[in-house]
């Protein structure tokens, strides 16, 4: 099927680079590459990490250091500092008649707490405003509690429904407070 030609000239080379090529193959043995892959130090260390345990270090430092300073405290004076730096929760979260944002600016030596002096109409007012538990539900509401109007409208946006199915579905009544919308 050779042509002379490349029986002569081309075969030789032919063969040789196809013995050659038969060598690499019966040589070839399998190799796995067993190296480590490149460290990149954007990813070997993470600085985010070591912030955020900096400053959780830090945090556990000055917790240390209050407790240290109340344990001293309680050691020093032989028992415990047990006032309340807030006024006191109390029974519904009603609010209370006296302002204590006042009283906590006195000095706490003081055993005898000075109640604010209230005439007799605030009493009145006061009493009639425990009265009513809910403007928008109260029949009557006194005269001195609704804004002089002083001429300008105040622009009102009714609330758009919303387009939300489910959310039409399961919304709740307005609740103004707990004797008029039960």
């Amino acid at each position: 099927m050779f042509t002379k030609k490349e029986k002569i000239l081309i075969r030789p080379y032919w063969e040789k680079r196809y013995n050659q090529h038969r060598e690499k193959v019966i040589k070839a043995t399998p190799r796995i590459d067993f190296h480590p892959p490149a460290e990149h130090n954007h990813v070997a260390l993470k600085l985010k990490k070591a912030q955020k345990e900096l400053e959780r270090q830090r945090q556990i430092e000055n917790e240390n250091i209050r407790l240290l300073q109340r344990l001293g405290s309680i050691m020093t004076k032989k028992r415990i500092d047990n006032f309340w730096q807030t006024p006191r929760p109390n029974f519904l979260s009603r609010e209370p008649i006296i302002d204590y944002t006042a009283s906590k600016s006195r000095s706490r030596s003081s055993s005898i707490r000075e109640l604010p002096t209230i005439s007799d109409d605030e009493k009145v007012r006061r009493r009639s405003k425990s009265a009513y538990r809910c403007t928008a539900c109260s029949p009557g509401i006194p005269s001195d509690w609704i804004k002089e109007d002083d001429g300008e409208r105040e622009p009102f946006a009714m609330p758009k429904e919303s387009k939300n199915v489910r959310l039409r579905q399961n919304s709740m009544p307005h609740i103004c407070c707990l004797y008029c919308c039960c």
